[in-house]
C-alpha cells in the first residue's frame, strides 16, 4: 500500500452507514502538497477537517480508500512480533465464549448457566490469585458467587 505523507483533510462527509450504525464510510478530500486528493475512509479520525498525518491508500471495489499506517513500534497482528498474553484474560475470554455458546445452543437451563458462571468465576479466581504480584496487589476482589456479580437491571 502506498503511503502519502503530510496529508491534510480539507473536507469530509459521511457517505455510508451500516444498518446498526457502527460502521461509517466517509468521502474525504485531502490537500497533499497543494493538490487535492479524493478518497474514502472508514476512519472517523481522518474524516475530521483539519486532520493532518500520513495515510496509506488501498483499492476496494473500484474505490480508493485511505487509512492511517500502523505505528512502527506497535504490534499490528502479524506473526513477526508476538503479543504477551495474560492467562487470566485469556481464560475469562474463553470461558465467556463457552457460556455464550451454551446459551446460544438452546439446550440450556438457568441451572446450567449458573453452574457455567460459577465454574468460570472459580477458575478465573484461581488464575487471578496466582498471577505475578498478586500478594502485593490491592486489586478489587473477584466475585466468589454468581449472586455477587454486579449485574445491571
Amino acid at each position: 500500500m502506498p503511503t502519502i505523507e503530510n496529508a491534510k483533510t480539507i473536507s469530509a462527509s459521511q457517505s455510508w452507514q451500516s444498518p446498526d450504525g457502527k460502521i461509517k464510510s466517509y468521502d474525504v478530500v485531502f490537500d497533499i502538497s497543494g493538490k487535492e486528493f479524493k478518497a474514502q475512509t472508514y476512519s472517523s479520525v481522518i474524516a475530521v477537517v483539519g486532520w493532518t498525518g500520513n495515510i496509506e491508500t488501498y483499492e476496494k471495489k473500484g474505490y480508493t480508500y485511505v487509512k492511517q499506517p500502523p505505528k512502527e513500534d506497535t504490534y499490528s497482528g502479524g506473526a513477526s512480533k508476538p503479543k504477551e498474553v495474560d492467562p487470566f484474560t485469556m481464560y475469562l475470554s474463553c470461558a465467556k465464549d463457552i457460556v455464550i455458546a451454551l446459551i446460544n445452543s438452546g439446550d440450556y437451563t438457568k441451572a446450567k448457566v449458573d453452574q457455567a458462571f460459577s465454574d468460570t468465576i472459580k477458575g478465573g479466581r484461581a488464575l487471578y490469585e496466582r498471577r505475578p504480584g498478586a500478594e502485593e496487589s490491592e486489586a478489587r476482589e473477584l466475585a466468589s458467587e454468581v449472586s455477587e456479580l454486579p449485574l445491571d437491571g
